[in-house]
């Protein structure tokens, strides 16, 4: 999937003034978490995605660890934090859920 589809399906499910500027941030947050802890490569060799085209790491239909990223830190933003807190278990688990799925490939 591409940064601005997943922008797009997470701003369709809640609504937001967040730019898209601060949401990329938040997709390169997991998309660091992705590069480090699964693919074990180190933090100073990660490039930071900038364009709203650009494919990200995960494919669907583990994809939605970045929507429920966005979702969470959007909560957090707007000091939501009983959704926050639910919204990153969610995210915690489909984290989870890719990591074990790569390691199953290897």
């Amino acid at each position: 999937m591409k940064i601005n589809e997943i922008i797009s399906i997470a701003d369709s499910l809640k609504p937001n003034e967040i730019s898209e500027e601060v949401k990329l941030h938040w997709i390169n947050d997991v998309e660091g978490r992705i590069h480090c802890e699964i693919l074990k490569l180190s933090p100073e060799s990660y490039t930071m995605l900038t364009g709203l085209k650009q494919e990200l790491t995960v494919p669907m239909p583990y994809a939605r660890i970045y929507i429920g990223y966005i979702l969470a830190m959007a909560a957090f933003a707007k000091k939501e934090y009983d959704l926050y807190s639910d919204l990153m278990m969610r995210y915690e688990r489909d984290f989870s859920e890719y990591a074990k799925f790569c390691l199953r490939l290897r």
